[in-house]
């Protein structure tokens, strides 16, 4: 039986369980130190009132306190980093009626003893130095497998997918541990999961460890039995690559906008004339992503006063920027579309079709997500390097970025969310220094934008010899890059 609505949180036409918002409430007192991105595409019903919040390491922008996504809907990229805090996966309509449909026709499967491949068994922890996956990362997951399950065609029962989804209520974690050479991290990080849901293992809450029985009763969440079959429906999925590849794709976009931002602030300051961005000349490059970021920067330094002294070869690393943001743009896009398939796509090994009557098998596949996150990581490496040349012009010395070699699904997306968050500190790098040299020269910015940017990193960026230490900085400047990028940008961001 459904919870009953709790008619005075209804959310844009959507009705929230009143047991769900008890939980919810119930956290806002630690998620109040969060501050992660809500969404606004896909399957995102709505969100109740902004709240500022803080993450750790993370982007200093507004959340919504409780965002509502439809499974009934496509899941996005930028839905997953909503994942970071307490969401609400919508427990009605269309995705209870497939997930009941399926379980009960896996049930009649079973008691018929129709002949179907064994349950796999759970991976073992091997011995040897091991990771453990960032509570983003796998809070991702966890949001990408209730999607999947969603779908109805795994056959779980209801009351261990409800486990998933509730605990996606509130900041429960479950510790995930990867050896840090396996072939078996999808399956792991799931069966983790499922463990955990169970009140095996440990489990991750208020930035402490605690066994997964304790975090379970401390979030008023009760301990799922696993029924006949759910193990294997929990564990034998494809989530994590997905999960990371699209934390990465989400992360890289913003730092596309922050890399366009910082370009303009740099041939603002160093003078630099914008007739290398004359319509005609973008039009006849013949790519039109390439068109659209030459338009962009154009504006940026619409009213800049160009200087003299300086060559066209000294400022190539400005004067490309049109040409590497498209190709990138339009990479990441691509890159996107690929991971957000998978995102909404099934590759469980046993599938349950009722309405044909049918028990197929798959493999669990991310070759597409693979392709992706070796493509993001390549583009994540080539703007970094940008970022590196443009920072050498800026000190009269010459920098280089090192290149990646990503290996194997799915440490291709750890490998492109690594690159991207090594893209952000570069990005920051580059910040501070040209808010620096803008100090120095006694410049505020010729445009109106680098002005206001200037000003910006200024609350983050002190004078040159301050007590605060460089990487406070660093880090700063780019979580406040990332906050304007969010304000300004043309991308639409939650």
């Amino acid at each position: 039986m459904k919870a009953p609505f709790a008619a005075s949180n209804a959310v844009k036409g959507a009705f929230v369980p009143a047991d769900t918002m008890a939980r919810l409430d119930k956290d806002r007192s630690r998620s109040a130190r969060w501050n992660l991105r809500g969404t606004t595409d896909g399957g995102y019903l709505g969100s109740a009132e902004p709240v500022p919040r803080s993450p750790p390491g993370g982007t200093m922008v507004s959340f919504p306190a409780a965002t509502v996504l439809d499974p009934s809907g496509r899941l996005t990229v930028a839905m997953l980093e909503s994942a970071a805090l307490p969401l609400i996966v919508a427990p009605w309509g269309a995705a209870f009626e497939r997930v009941r449909r399926g379980h009960e026709f896996a049930v009649d499967c079973r008691a018929n003893g129709r002949p179907m491949r064994a349950d796999s068994s759970l991976p073992q922890q091997t011995g040897g130095k091991h990771t453990k996956l960032p509570s983003a990362v796998v809070r991702a997951a966890m949001l990408a497998r209730t999607w999947t399950l969603s779908r109805g065609f795994s056959g779980i029962s209801f009351s261990s997918y409800e486990a998933l989804r509730a605990a996606l209520e509130t900041e429960f974690v479950p510790l995930v541990r990867l050896p840090l050479s396996t072939d078996a991290a999808e399956k792991i990080t799931l069966t983790c999961i499922a463990e955990s849901l169970s009140g095996t293992g440990e489990a991750w809450l208020d930035e402490t460890t605690w066994s997964a029985a304790d975090a379970l009763e401390e979030l008023d969440l009760a301990p799922v039995r696993l029924g006949p079959g759910d193990a294997s429906a929990m564990s034998n999925g494809v989530a994590l690559a997905p999960a990371v590849a699209g934390l990465a794709a989400a992360s890289l976009r913003r730092s596309l906008e922050s890399a366009l931002l910082l370009s303009a602030l740099l041939g603002d300051l160093m003078g630099v004339a914008p007739d290398f961005l004359v319509p005609k000349l973008l039009e006849n490059f013949g790519h039109a992503a390439a068109t659209m970021e030459g338009e962009i920067l154009r504006d940026f330094l619409l009213d800049a006063n160009p200087a003299n002294d300086r060559s066209p070869i000294d400022l190539s690393s400005v004067k490309r920027v049109p040409q590497l943001l498209g190709a990138a743009r339009s990479a990441v896009d691509w890159a996107v579309s690929m991971v957000e398939d998978d995102l909404n796509g099934v590759a469980d090994s046993v599938q349950f079709f009722p309405d044909e009557d049918l028990v197929a098998y798959g493999e669990g596949l991310t070759e597409q997500t693979t392709f992706a996150a070796n493509l993001l990581s390549d583009v994540a490496t080539q703007v970094g390097e940008l970022a590196e040349s443009q920072l050498g012009l800026l000190l009269g010395s010459k920098k280089s970025g090192a290149s990646a070699h990503p290996a194997g699904t799915p440490v291709h997306a750890m490998v492109a969310l690594e690159q991207t968050r090594k893209l952000r500190l570069a990005h920051g790098k580059l910040a501070v220094a040209l808010r620096r040299a803008a100090h120095l020269r006694q410049s505020s910015g010729r445009t109106s934008l680098c002005a206001e940017l200037l000003d910006t990193l200024a609350d983050v960026v002190g004078p040159i010899g301050g007590e605060r230490p460089p990487d406070t900085e660093i880090r700063e400047a780019a979580d406040a890059l990332d906050t304007f990028v969010v304000k300004r940008s043309r991308v639409e961001y939650p």
